[in-house]
């Protein structure tokens, strides 16, 4: 298989696995908003089971985004080094300018789950577990 070949593979599994995040995404958000639980089924799966997929499609794209930047690699440190030197850098400072935006990257992923998972907040149910009509939980109901 040419390179060329395994690109245009790569890149039309990446378009359609994002084609089905932005569905999964929007029966979540408009069909089946929060609220709509186990009590609404679509294909014979709830709300739980389309973020279970959406989650999973979110995991292969982002796959297969690092498959790309792989794929492209040169490039990358090409630009990020012409980016940090201003000029035309040499091999070592586009290699570390790709490594450091590679490790800058993961950091701040890290970083923000370490940082959502210490202000994650438990708030109180409603008698019978529901959340009302908006699918918003209010102290009024």
């Amino acid at each position: 298989m040419s390179r060329n070949t395994l690109h245009f593979w790569i890149d039309l599994v990446s378009f359609l696995v994002m084609l089905g995040l932005v569905l999964t995404g929007g029966i979540m958000h408009f069909t089946m908003p929060p609220g709509t639980g186990h009590t609404h089924t679509l294909f014979g799966l709830d709300r739980h089971d389309y973020g279970t997929i959406h989650f999973y499609l979110a995991l292969t794209a982002v796959s297969l985004v690092a498959v790309h930047v792989y794929l492209h690699w040169a490039w990358v440190c090409s630009v990020v080094g012409k980016a940090v030197t201003g000029g035309q850098p040499g091999l070592t400072s586009r290699c570390i300018a790709g490594a450091v935006l590679v490790v800058v990257l993961a950091v701040l992923v890290v970083a923000g789950l370490w940082w959502a998972g210490g202000h994650v907040k438990e708030t109180a149910k409603e008698p019978g577990g529901g959340r009302g009509r908006s699918g918003l939980h209010t102290d009024e109901q």
